[in-house]
């Protein structure tokens, strides 16, 4: 699919809606934002900023809220933290496969990884 720019605007906006209805009630964020991204034909190198700070932001009022309803408590904090680490080594790691693949390969392993994640997530719900 793809979204004429005079149509962004609007497919922008339903992806942000239901992108933050889809992370609250499961705090994943991503897919329809990377849909869209993908649908609006965002460059590679900006569609990787931009999920970096929509993840960022996404990430900080998901903090914030589990602070503020107790699901993030001190001693879940540290362990929390320290699982951090291995996510900037795969980030890292990630960011610097991506710089080497050309555009059409960088959108396919996209959809390919939004595929796999949506049938995971069908193969679970079904066991």
């Amino acid at each position: 699919m793809v979204v004429s720019p005079s149509r962004a605007p609007l497919f922008g906006g339903l992806a942000g809606l239901v992108s933050g209805a889809a992370g609250a009630l499961t705090t994943i964020l991503g897919p329809p934002l990377v849909l869209y991204l993908m649908a609006i034909n965002t460059p590679k190198e900006r569609y990787l900023g931009t999920v970096g700070v929509l993840w960022l932001f996404g990430s900080c009022v998901l903090l914030i809220t589990f602070v503020r309803v107790d699901i993030l408590t001190p001693e879940f904090f540290l362990p929390s933290l320290l699982a951090m680490l291995p996510v900037q080594v795969g980030l890292r790691l990630g960011r610097w496969m991506a710089l080497r693949l050309g555009d059409a390969a960088f959108r396919r392993v996209i959809m390919v990884s939004l595929l796999l994640l949506g049938l995971t997530y069908v193969f679970r719900s079904l066991v």
